[in-house]
C-alpha cells in the first residue's frame, strides 16, 4: 500500500524559471495516478513541538525520496 510522504518538488516553468517547494506527495496506486498538493507545506503548528515535527519528517522524507522535477 503507498502512503503519503513529503517531497521536495523542484518545478520547472516554460520561460526557464525554476522553484522547489516541500509537497505532501501521494504515489500512484491501482485507484490514481500520482498526486501532490498545489501549493508547498506550511511551517505551522499549535506549538513548538509541532514545527519541529514537520520539519524533521520533511528532512527525513526528502533524504528517502530525494527531489521529482515537474515541468510545466
Amino acid at each position: 500500500m503507498n502512503t503519503w510522504h513529503y517531497q521536495l518538488i523542484k518545478h520547472v516553468y516554460p520561460k526557464g524559471e525554476i522553484t522547489y517547494g516541500v509537497h505532501e506527495y501521494y504515489p500512484a496506486s491501482d485507484e490514481m495516478d500520482e498526486t501532490w498538493t498545489i501549493t508547498p507545506i506550511a511551517l505551522l503548528g499549535d506549538s513548538e513541538k509541532d514545527v519541529l515535527w514537520i520539519l524533521n519528517t520533511a528532512l527525513e522524507d526528502i533524504k528517502k525520496h530525494g527531489v521529482k522535477e515537474v515541468k510545466y
